[in-house]
């Protein structure tokens, strides 16, 4: 598609006000338009300082934006950085530019799925967003759909006389507003106004002003306009109606009208001009529907269907039975009929890719056995689809109803015929919740081997992580072995995620022979990333994969590092106070430092870590070389599930220095769209009252050196309800969903960090780590 590109940074974009155009006078366009599914679009080229792109755009001047794009046009134009931060584009017609300040955000997933149903029609080219009102409307513009162009030029001169053509009628219409309303009168004797859209193809009236004149499918009687009688034009669809006009507002015309005339549209001097340009016998059958639909009689609604299969609304119709079928509570014989006409109305080549929305609609209704028929009916027809991939798509919605169903020995077929048919390129989300689902099969027939694989293979995968790590810890149970534990799954995929261990050890010469450990800081987050086509692009894998090869390369006397998990792209279960505290100093960008000196970028792709860990290994290298002022000594332990402890700092006397003092964990499993699933030494709070440590005082002083005892003791109880409340709070202020998983913590994975750092400058003048390691006949030990 055009807009399947590679993309060079993470999409961190805010939401973005329209900004008016600029526009140069005298310009004008007459651009192919044409209609496809009922929408209207045209075709234009998004331009930044950078990128060129050709796209379709909806037309919507009915729609109170200025240009919604897709995020992968907006990534690929290089028109946002990871960080909100905006740059203009321009959309370019032949004859004339539109100049933007900002886009707004697309929905994506319906832009997706158009572009995806509709390639040939588009050339292969994306629906890449809509071109709405708060454009348009600097322009006087030219709905002539019956010869497929729209002309878009400046604004005329301003003028008191009536135009004299081109157009056969000029009414004087309100184009005071961000729609345009052109004045009718309703049954010979009731003013009102409708306006001019092209949203939605079938003409809008107000469902309220039909209960008024009882006429509730929206036979209305006669709507004049000038010299046309839009009722015998157009039919009406009652709906509710988002506008509201002074003078009333009947409704929004559509792409049906706009079909039949040239519809001239001049806003600085507020005439709409109208010539007829295509007559086509009144759609009876239409109105009909829009009444039997209209009855809310499922009967009504069926016999309109059999006796309008070829109609454009029949597939309208038959999603409009199944749906009222729903609602009644109707049997599985009358849901499955129901199924079988929305099946039989769709397209031939796009059924089985129809049939995993109606499939989806049906589970999520609780009806699995009506959903079973609507995916048997898709792949039925599954040879001839357009995108064969719906098939294998189809069979692993059918396993995992079936599993639910226990009706265990067909889900095993469909499961297994997905699992041969899907592959990394297409339908990796698919191939994870297959092996999930397997995995639980094979856990249920008590093949454990078996579900252990299969939970293994799932693990790895952002998608069926969590459900996988609670499997994989009840089938390790069954088994026996060692315990479930993240040492154990970190064995367990090995050579199945990508890592980076250190191909040498640090030597210490003469230039690093020094009493100086270095603190290493990442800022990072599990879901780092980007979408590219169905695949994603990881930035967390490289990042973890630098701070890995740290990890094995520098001994744990000179080198502390510890991972922040921010909430950007969006927080998750590792996220807390202390990691928020932490990542807020760069604004959530992920960066890695070295003693409190930021030295990069902390989000990289795995084919940059090895150059990351190159240059990371140098500047800590250098820092090493560095002797330090002070010394810390640090011993901590378990007691009574509390971390306990004493750090000792000596030095100069500087009050402006404060001690930290962390909780760190050596391994948490959290598999993220950023390709990793171990997260090693990940912090989970502070072990001092205040997140920024407490100040360096001077309690003794000893061969001329400052001394300071720091005690501190906290309960895991208390962390770990501390943590998830923080998660409660954040997502309710920042409307954001974070999982629980892994807010606990493996006692035997604790690390105890402490740090002297200037806040003046945020430099680490020093640094220290203890492990925590529980005995095995107490739990508890100290050190």
């Amino acid at each position: 598609m055009g807009w399947t590109r590679t993309l060079s940074s993470i999409a961190f974009a805010g939401l973005l006000g329209f900004a008016p155009p600029l526009v140069a006078q005298g310009a004008s366009a007459r651009v192919r338009a044409k209609v496809v599914d009922e929408h209207v679009v045209l075709r234009c080229q998004l331009t930044s300082p950078t990128v060129t792109m050709p796209a379709y755009l909806f037309v919507a001047y009915d729609r109170l934006c200025g240009i919604e794009l897709h995020n992968q046009a907006a990534n690929g134009l290089e028109i946002e950085d990871k960080f909100g931060g905006r740059k203009p584009f321009q959309i370019e017609f032949p004859g004339l530019t539109v100049d933007v300040e900002a886009r707004e955000h697309g929905d994506e997933d319906f832009l997706n799925d158009f572009t995806k149903l509709h390639a040939p029609e588009l050339e292969e080219i994306g629906v890449l967003g809509t071109i709405g009102a708060n454009i348009l409307m600097q322009y006087h513009v030219t709905f002539d759909l019956a010869s497929g162009f729209l002309t878009i030029a400046d604004p005329k001169p301003a003028s008191t006389d009536k135009p004299d053509g081109p157009e056969k009628t000029y009414i004087k219409a309100d184009a005071t507003t961000k729609l345009v309303w052109l004045p009718v009168t309703l049954q010979g004797e009731h003013d009102r106004v409708v306006g001019i859209g092209s949203s939605q193809y079938d003409s809008i009236i107000d469902e309220t002003l039909c209960e008024e004149f009882d006429a509730l499918g929206g036979n209305v009687g006669s709507v004049q306009c000038g010299e046309f009688d839009l009722s015998t034009i157009v039919p009406w669809r009652p709906e509710e109606l988002p506008f509201a006009h002074e003078r009333g507002a009947l409704g929004i015309l559509g792409i049906n009208f706009l079909e039949c005339f040239r519809v001239e549209i001049d806003r600085v001097n507020g005439w709409v001009g109208l010539t007829r340009t295509r007559e086509r016998p009144f759609p009876v059958e239409e109105r009909a529907f829009f009444e039997a639909r209209a009855s809310e009689e499922v009967d009504e609604v069926h016999s309109w269907l059999e006796a309008n299969q070829g109609s454009r609304l029949a597939k309208v119709a038959a999603e409009s039975l199944l749906v009222m079928h729903m609602d009644n509570g109707s049997p599985l014989e009358q849901l499955e009929q129901a199924v079988t006409w929305v099946h039989r109305t769709r397209p031939e080549t796009l059924r089985a890719t129809r049939a995993i929305k109606t499939v989806d609609m049906l589970a999520q209704a609780r009806l699995p056995e009506a959903a079973v028929r609507a995916g048997e009916l898709g792949i039925t027809e599954g040879r001839l689809d357009r995108y064969p991939e719906s098939i294998h798509r189809l069979h692993v919605r059918l396993g995992e109803i079936l599993l639910d169903l226990h009706r265990d020995r067909e889900a095993w077929e469909h499961l297994m015929s997905a699992a041969f048919g899907l592959n990394d390129a297409v339908g990796a989300a698919d191939q994870a919740r297959v092996n999930l689902l397997l995995g639980e099969y094979y856990e249920r027939t008590s093949r454990l081997q078996r579900a252990a694989s299969r939970y293994v293979q799932a693990v790895i995968t952002p998608e069926a992580g969590e459900a996988a790590i609670a499997g994989l810890t009840r089938v390790q149970g069954k088994l026996g072995g060692d315990r479930f534990s993240v040492d154990l799954v970190d064995r367990l995929i090995s050579g199945k995620v990508r890592a980076m261990t250190a191909p040498t050890k640090f030597v210490v010469d003469d230039d690093t022979d020094t009493n100086h450990c270095v603190l290493v800081e990442h800022v990072t987050n599990p879901h780092l990333g980007m979408k590219k086509g169905e695949r994603w692009r990881a930035f967390t894998e490289g990042g973890a994969m630098i701070f890995q090869a740290l990890l094995t390369h520098f001994p744990r006397d000179r080198v502390v590092l510890i991972g922040y998990q921010s909430a950007y792209p969006r927080p998750v279960g590792i996220t807390n106070e202390l990691s928020m505290h932490a990542s807020a100093k760069v604004r959530g960008r992920p960066t890695f430092f070295v003693d409190g000196r930021a030295v990069g970028s902390g989000a990289v792709e795995y084919d940059g870590a090895e150059a990351g860990y190159a240059g990371m290994k140098r500047v800590v290298r250098n820092a090493l070389g560095t002797p330090s002022d002070f010394e810390i000594e640090l011993q901590a332990g378990l007691q009574s599930g509390a971390v306990t402890g004493e750090v000792v700092v000596r030095g100069p006397r500087d009050d402006a220095l404060r001690v930290e003092v962390l909780l760190a964990e050596k391994g948490v499993l959290y598999p993220g769209l950023g390709a990793t699933v171990v997260h090693r030494m990940v912090a989970r709070a502070a072990l001092t009252e205040e997140l920024s440590g407490v100040p360096f005082e001077q309690q003794e002083k000893k061969d001329g050196l400052a001394v300071m005892k720091i005690p501190f003791s906290r309960g895991l109880a208390a962390i770990e309800a501390a943590n998830r409340a923080f998660l409660d709070d954040y997502e309710e202020k920042a409307k954001s969903i974070a999982t629980r998983l892994s807010t606990g913590m493996d006692p035997d994975q604790l690390v105890v960090i402490a740090c002297l750092r200037d806040p003046r400058s945020g430099a680490v003048l020093q640094a220290a780590q203890f492990d925590l390691r529980p005995s095995a006949a107490s739990g508890d030990e100290e050190r």
